[in-house]
């Protein structure tokens, strides 16, 4: 499942907006918990055009405000996921599961994201290689650098080279999917997967 995402800012200066983000989390994981979902995906929303030491202030607050939902992660034995959007490499997302250390916050690496909203453009076998175990969930698609288009991971122009083998040889391979708009992208994509014995 996806959670809230639209306007919400886990690390917003004004402590009324991470209330609302708060209570928007907590709904969402609610219902999450309602209709069994194990897994719920959140955007954590780095602002690139922040000066600065930023990220490190960044890094502090995601900390700070995901890992007070643990408890009821193991309680109901749900996983979070953090999705990258804007952020430019994996040293954003990395340090926050690492510092809340549980096996219930976990990585979803959209490779859309990573190509669209940086100005890097690191590849896709790049961001796998660095997450390593950290990562659990995968949104397969592409485009062409400028808009996130949600199509065929076969069109575009991101650069997949190694990106299946960097996946394959993970300690335990990811959900992967196929976050496309339209149903011929979904049917090429899923004919590509199996093309990769995914």
């Amino acid at each position: 499942m996806h959670g809230a995402f639209y306007d919400l800012n886990p690390v917003a200066r004004d402590s009324r907006l991470v209330e609302v983000c708060d209570f928007r989390v907590q709904q969402s994981l609610e219902i999450a918990n309602e209709l069994k979902m194990k897994k719920v995906v959140f955007h954590t929303n780095f602002i690139p055009s922040t000066k600065g030491n930023y990220q490190h202030f960044w890094i502090e607050k995601q900390v700070l405000f995901w890992e007070k939902y643990v408890p009821f992660l193991q309680e109901n034995g749900i996983m979070i996921l953090l999705e990258n959007t804007r952020e430019e490499n994996t040293s954003y997302i990395l340090p926050i599961i690492n510092a809340i250390n549980s096996p219930n916050v976990r990585i979803c690496y959209d490779t859309g994201h990573s190509h669209c909203f940086t100005e890097s453009k690191e590849k896709p076998a790049t961001w796998v290689e660095n997450y390593q175990e950290a990562l659990a969930y995968i949104h397969l698609h592409s485009n062409h650098g400028t808009t996130d288009e949600h199509i065929a991971f076969t069109e575009g122009n991101i650069d997949f080279t190694g990106f299946f083998e960097a996946v394959s040889a993970l300690p335990n391979v990811p959900d992967i999917i196929i976050e496309v708009k339209t149903q011929a992208d979904y049917l090429t994509s899923l004919a590509a997967l199996k093309a990769h014995d995914f």
